[in-house]
């Protein structure tokens, strides 16, 4: 069982240790791992993917948070592809329509739903692309959850994605987001940089409120630096830098 709260939502990530070592985190790691070991034993991979387990366990803590009292939602996951987030809640006894733009990602979930006998409470659709309308129709859904998409969307067509998002929840309709932050991200995504960028342009220009106090970004150990390091080429391409950064997490409502 995945406790119901989290004791902020709206953050950046200053080190995985912090949270993971925390119980309520590590249920939600420890239940996203098994289900990706009933489907593999079923024969279906679910996508888990290096450096998500904190996102997926804030994504799972927030929904339970939001969730609680509330019974069965129906939840949009933009961008999810077969990540096991999605087969989980099912599990839970939501309804979860996944929404990819890879027609792969899509038939993964269907797989997934098929080998842990979720039946119609997962289902999986092509489509997301910033530049489209989504294909459903306008409040369709209690709850949209991104993970890690948004810092792929670029900022010039990130309005419009925040516009569809609008749409297609119901009144006072939440929105769970997860994202890569920081000046290092720059150099594998368009991510924001500042907590006062995303003040400005997650919220103040979206159809959407935030839920809870603005987050602060944390100051880095001097030694150890932001949580995320990774190797990427120069723009030259011909030599190496590396990259450090951190992921962040936002709760927004239809305003």
């Amino acid at each position: 069982m995945i406790p119901p709260r989290v004791r902020t939502f709206n953050r950046v990530l200053r080190r995985f240790a912090d949270d993971l070592e925390r119980p309520e985190y590590a249920a939600g790691v420890a239940a996203v791992r098994d289900v990706v070991a009933r489907a593999r034993a079923a024969g279906v991979e679910l996508r888990l993917d290096a450096l998500r387990d904190w996102e997926n366990a804030q994504i799972l803590l927030g929904i339970g948070q939001i969730g609680a009292g509330r019974g069965a939602l129906e939840i949009l996951d933009v961008g999810g592809g077969n990540a096991p987030t999605a087969s989980l809640l099912a599990e839970a006894g939501h309804a979860v329509t996944v929404m990819d733009v890879d027609p792969v990602a899509v038939h993964g979930v269907e797989l997934a739903a098929d080998a842990l006998g979720l039946g119609e409470r997962l289902r999986a659709v092509e489509g997301g692309e910033a530049s489209r309308a989504w294909p459903f129709r306008a409040a369709s859904f209690d709850l949209i959850v991104s993970i890690s998409v948004l810092e792929g969307v670029l900022r010039s067509r990130r309005a419009a994605w925040f516009r569809e998002a609008a749409r297609v929840l119901r009144p006072r309709g939440d929105l769970l987001l997860t994202f890569d932050f920081g000046e290092g991200a720059r150099f594998v995504s368009d991510a924001p940089t500042s907590a006062e960028e995303v003040e400005r342009s997650f919220v103040a220009a979206t159809p959407f409120e935030r839920v809870g106090e603005p987050f602060e970004v944390p100051t880095w150990d001097p030694e150890i630096g932001p949580p995320v390091k990774i190797v990427v080429p120069r723009a030259d391409g011909f030599d190496l830098r590396v990259a450090e950064y951190s992921f962040a997490s936002l709760h927004l409502r239809k305003a």
